[in-house]
């Protein structure tokens, strides 16, 4: 039996980590872990979106026009099932006092590049005000 190709396989089924590279790009870091792609094509696709990301970091209205044009679309999901859902979340974390981008995925949050289960994740950061983009559609076949 011949091994499928890690790219031909369902979104969100394996996922290549990408660590933040400056503080307030988190959402590019989330954005490019959860989609599959590599942190510099998620860069420039927000920065076309909003050039000052790398100084700003990027509201989630930004992220959904720059995974639009990668050619993925995000939607919001009203209630989040936290050992199910795979996506980006946002979360106001108490501990820093500001909002912050990861990937939640089924139980497990990705914050650059560290997993912690979800609970974990939510004591330690102080975390509330949750919102979750999840994939809806995804047609991104970009090299990488």
């Amino acid at each position: 039996m011949t091994p499928k190709r890690l790219d031909n396989l369902p979104p969100g089924t394996v996922m290549q980590i990408q660590p933040q590279q400056m503080g307030s790009d988190c959402t590019v870091a989330a954005l490019a872990t959860l989609i599959g792609i590599p942190y510099t094509v998620a860069l420039t696709a927000v920065s076309q979106v909003n050039p000052r990301v790398m100084f700003d970091g990027a509201f989630f209205s930004q992220v959904k026009k720059a995974a639009g044009l990668l050619g993925v679309t995000l939607r919001k999901k009203r209630t989040i099932d936290w050992e199910e859902d795979t996506g980006l979340l946002r979360a106001l974390c108490g501990d820093a006092n500001a909002y912050h981008a990861v990937v939640l995925h089924r139980g497990s949050v990705i914050d650059d590049a560290r997993l912690w289960p979800a609970d974990v994740w939510k004591a330690t950061r102080h975390a509330s005000k949750f919102m979750l983009l999840i994939i809806v559609c995804h047609s991104y076949f970009g090299a990488g």
